[in-house]
């Protein structure tokens, strides 16, 4: 689904102009990387919690140049769905 595609379907059930859903949606993304950047974990409920964490700097062996490079350590954003999401993605998988 690409993204005018969501947007459509986000102002359909709305009942909104597809502009304003974009800029509603392009603003709550703009809020959620914001708050994550700041170390906030954002929970949206039926939906999942965004965090953003740091790595430990690791060291890797390319066995075909045979040899060894350093990562350093850098933030990643981690996502964990909710119960209720597994249980609606899931559901056909054990009822279907």
């Amino acid at each position: 689904m690409t993204s005018s595609d969501q947007i459509a379907k986000i102002a359909s059930t709305l009942d909104l102009t597809q502009e304003e859903t974009k800029v509603l949606l392009e603003g709550s993304v703009e809020v959620i990387k914001d708050l994550l950047d700041q170390g906030y974990r954002i929970n949206l409920p039926s939906l999942g919690s965004f965090q953003a964490r740091m790595t430990h700097p690791r060291k890797s062996f390319n066995p075909t140049e045979k040899r060894y490079y350093r990562y350093p350590k850098k933030k990643i954003v981690q996502f964990r769905a909710s119960q209720k999401l597994n249980e609606t993605v899931n559901k056909e998988v054990r009822h279907g």
